[in-house]
């Protein structure tokens, strides 16, 4: 009706008065199916007066704040409600995110939505409110996406949760209409889907999968196409050397730790972190054997070049313990300190 007045009856009492009323409907409304029409609605008129007057009527200022308040009220229900669809949540999400710096800057507080997210406890046998709780809460910075990347390993690496992978991809995509944060996780979780997914179990539930995705073909799936042709090659002559960026290891220094190639052949030049990491296995051999046998690695010991400070020593090392370390530079830091702090501790 607001949005009659505004074309046809360019009336701004009128129009006022049916805003008022509609601020009144609103907050009787006991759950969120209408909330994806709503914010459709709403985000119309706002961008509508932003083009065509000085400022945002009062009644709509009052309309985005209520709203705000009212959907963060109504989030904890919405999680833990089976009556609640994905769809619903997600649009009372959309409306509370994509509208939130309006209603911040007329007077809301932000606390009253995270208090809402504490309160959420949704049901653990429905992935996509997880997946949206999830996201919500990386919007909130309640939850970092390395957390997600782990737990969604895991999801991956058990049989007995693989079934449920499609309905948290779900969740990921209804998520993409207020965060674009999860564009990259969506991506990564069905890449590793593929490259490490057996045939035996990754085409059971393939169908499934083509079936979820097949109403975001319009939406949001637009935006996971292009948040992949982002991450992959352009061409096929650079698919040969690409790795994909989560298998990628940054080293906490920020340098990039590959071997450069002497100039003098049969050297390589050796990056600090190797000098550490063969000093370390070096000096605690029996570890190494150890971790070795515990990783199904063979304790072959080789000859390795000189270090690149000169050391006139030569070093023995296993090269697939040496390439585990290398890949994870803050285990072997934190070694290295504990190491370095109990020799400071020990008498003379």
């Amino acid at each position: 009706a607001v949005e009659d007045s505004v074309l046809y009856l360019k009336s701004d009492r009128l129009t006022e008065e049916l805003g008022e009323r509609a601020i009144e409907l609103l907050v009787r409304e006991p759950d969120a199916t209408q909330a994806g029409e709503v914010h459709a609605r709403i985000t119309r008129l706002v961008h509508h007066y932003r083009a065509t007057s000085a400022g945002l009527p009062g009644w709509l200022e009052r309309f985005v704040t209520t709203g705000y308040s009212h959907y963060a009220m109504l989030l904890p229900n919405a999680f833990s409600d089976r009556g609640t669809h994905p769809n619903d949540l997600a649009a009372m999400l959309r409306f509370i995110f994509t509208l939130e710096s309006l209603a911040l800057s007329l007077g809301c507080e932000r606390s009253q939505l995270i208090i809402a997210f504490h309160q959420a406890e949704p049901i653990t046998t429905d992935p996509p409110k997880l997946a949206l709780l999830w996201s919500a809460e990386c919007v909130l910075r309640l939850r970092d996406l390395a957390s997600l990347q782990t737990r969604f390993d895991e999801l991956t690496a058990n049989e007995l949760t693989l079934p449920t992978l499609p309905g948290y991809l779900e969740g990921l995509l209804l998520a993409l209409a207020f965060t674009p944060l999860v564009g990259r996780l969506a991506v990564e979780l069905l890449s590793k889907a593929f490259e490490r997914l057996p045939d035996r179990l990754l085409m059971p539930w393939m169908p499934k999968l083509l079936r979820m995705l097949r109403p975001h073909a319009e939406t949001t799936l637009p935006m996971l196409v292009k948040e992949a042709s982002a991450l992959f090659p352009r061409d096929l002559t650079a698919l040969s050397g690409w790795r994909p960026p989560w298998n990628q290891r940054e080293y906490s220094s920020g340098a990039k730790a590959d071997v450069e190639v002497d100039s003098e052949p049969g050297r390589r030049a050796v990056s600090p972190v190797d000098q550490a990491a063969i000093g370390l296995i070096n000096g605690h051999r029996s570890t190494t054997e150890a971790l070795a046998r515990a990783l199904g690695l063979t304790s072959d010991w080789r000859l390795m070049a000189e270090s690149a400070q000169g050391a006139n020593t030569p070093t023995l090392c296993p090269s697939a313990v040496l390439d585990l370390i290398r890949n994870y530079p803050t285990t072997l830091n934190a070694t290295t300190a504990m190491i370095e702090r109990t020799r400071a501790q020990r008498p003379g």
